[in-house]
């Protein structure tokens, strides 16, 4: 093959080379611009029976939830992965909320009945009654009762009979 051979084909490959290397850099660009175009995504509707929201620790921080016996639920864990909150609804209006200590006993519970019946309970961290408040709809009565750090009853009101 004579040199002028050889430069004609050079000179060609070049030109394909050349021509390679702009279409990987138009495609890169075009990639790089499409997916500056959709920096979120967006649903009007996610349908599930469980979402979970994992923490940088890899455990669920967060679960939403559905069941036919208990209806809604929302639940707040901590880093160990016991319970700090819960939020719960059925569908035919009975409601609650809890909170819980560190070593997972129930704090503050608030809880309502379709009917407008409804308490307040606040416990200690050792499980002890601190606080009760409830409240009849049918009767229109309420009680609020005090408890000592041992969980016995200290006063009430409306005193008892």
């Amino acid at each position: 093959m004579t040199v002028e051979g050889r430069l004609k084909r050079l000179e060609k490959q070049s030109r394909r080379l050349k021509g390679g290397l702009c279409a990987v850099a138009l495609t890169g660009l075009s990639l790089l611009a499409m997916g500056q175009g959709f920096p979120s995504v967006r649903f009007d509707t996610v349908l599930a029976r469980k979402i979970q929201v994992i923490g940088d620790n890899g455990k669920v921080a967060v679960a939403i939830a559905s069941s036919p016996a208990l209806g809604g639920l929302i639940f707040v864990f901590n880093p160990d992965g016991g319970y700090l909150a819960a939020v719960g609804a059925t569908d035919r209006g009975r409601g609650t909320v809890t909170t819980y200590s560190p070593q997972g006993r129930p704090l503050v519970e608030i809880g309502a009945t379709p009917d407008g019946d409804g308490s307040i309970l606040n416990r200690s961290s050792g499980g002890k009654e601190l606080i009760r408040v409830t409240a009849s709809a049918d009767t229109g009565d309420g009680v609020v009762a005090a408890y000592d750090r041992a969980g016995n009853l200290r006063a009430m009101w409306p005193p008892w009979p």
